[in-house]
């Protein structure tokens, strides 16, 4: 069965049960946008560190049509920079809620 997930500005907004199924059945890069800190101190398995003003860099030299899943602390900012590359052509979800509804998910 297809799940529906919900679009906002061009941004698929995934919740930590959908994360997973959706990053493999899209071949994802699955982005933490905090800091190197924060990212050492735990970070869901899998991901890249690329602090937010480090994105456009990476960005830049990745192929538009790859798949981004972007997630930070409380999930504002990966909705605000999601949008922001989704209307450049990117493709791009956000872990709504960011990395608080993951640890509370897997809890």
């Amino acid at each position: 069965m297809e799940r529906k997930y919900k679009k906002f500005m061009k941004v698929m907004l995934l919740t930590p049960e959908d994360l997973e199924q959706t990053w493999v059945q899209r071949d994802g890069q699955l982005i933490d946008l905090r800091s190197p800190k924060a990212f050492r101190e735990g970070h869901i398995p899998g991901a890249r560190n690329v602090p937010e003003e480090q994105l456009e860099q990476f960005l830049v030299r990745q192929n538009r049509q790859k798949f981004f899943i972007l997630y930070c602390q409380r999930g504002i900012t990966s909705l605000y920079l999601g949008r922001k590359f989704a209307e450049k052509g990117y493709q791009i979800g956000a872990l709504a809620g960011g990395m608080n509804a993951y640890e509370k998910w897997i809890l």
